[in-house]
């Protein structure tokens, strides 16, 4: 009967940690949980329906400035990852680009593309940015920018984009798997709205745009306290029932 009962709640205990693990990893998936570099903080975020990306973001609408972080892990260690705006529509031609990587020496950089066709190369874009910087944070690379837009801007399209590597400065081409083709969107920067999949390809070939998805608000201390208690609580639950099964036997 003990062997039994024993049995039964180490089972239980093991099928709880679980769960408590599971939970915990799908509410980390969320831009709320992620922790950016110290004095970097935004008032909105949203997790991008594609490519595990995620972008946060302060808009001044009093003078049309953009404040951003963009969140991606690169295809490859030695790859790269970008966030760009098109003026013009929800396609990776035409679109004002951000692109960061790895140089030869290893640091990050961070430059700018005007992807007016598929051979692209680092130039000037179409709008004024100001403190470019990257970070890596738990593999990711994040890219920070301040974009000056056009007075009265609420809405832009957004393209964001992953690769495998880097050859001199340039980067290879992507993938052109759903999620790389799907990377495209329009974003309200006011409300915050963000794409979910099925948007309009950034490839020649496009597909219809689907209903946005809704936006998380720039509070990440709430979701992270949240996996912290789900977490703390598991372990209690634990330590309560290995007591439990030291009095059983």
């Amino acid at each position: 009967m003990e062997s039994s009962s024993s049995s039964y709640l180490r089972i239980l205990v093991c099928v709880f940690s679980a769960l408590m693990f599971f939970t915990a990893s799908a509410q980390s998936a969320s831009c709320n949980s992620q922790t950016l570099p110290a004095n970097k903080a935004f008032k909105l975020c949203a997790d991008l329906p594609t490519l595990s990306s995620f972008l946060h973001w302060t808009y001044d609408a009093s003078n049309s400035s953009l404040s951003m972080a963009f969140v991606a892990p690169p295809e490859k260690p030695e790859g790269w990852v970008a966030w760009g705006i098109n003026p013009a529509a929800t396609r990776m031609l035409g679109t004002q680009a951000l692109i960061a990587h790895r140089s030869s020496k290893g640091s990050l950089v961070v430059q700018t593309f005007n992807v007016s066709d598929y051979r692209i190369q680092p130039s000037n874009i179409s709008y004024p940015v100001s403190g470019l910087s990257a970070a890596v944070v738990n593999g990711s690379i994040v890219i920070f920018a301040t974009w000056e837009l056009p007075k009265g801007t609420t809405t832009v399209n957004q393209v964001w984009q992953v690769g495998p590597s880097v050859d001199g400065g340039i980067p290879a081409k992507h993938a052109m798997a759903p999620a790389n083709m799907n990377a495209v969107g329009k974003l309200n920067l006011l409300r915050g709205t963000a794409p979910a999949p099925g948007a309009e390809s950034p490839s020649p070939s496009s597909s219809s745009s689907s209903p946005p998805a809704s936006p998380n608000s720039g509070t990440p201390s709430s979701a992270t306290v949240a996996v912290a208690s789900s977490s703390l609580l598991g372990f209690v639950w634990v330590a309560v029932a290995f007591s439990v099964l030291d009095l059983i036997r």
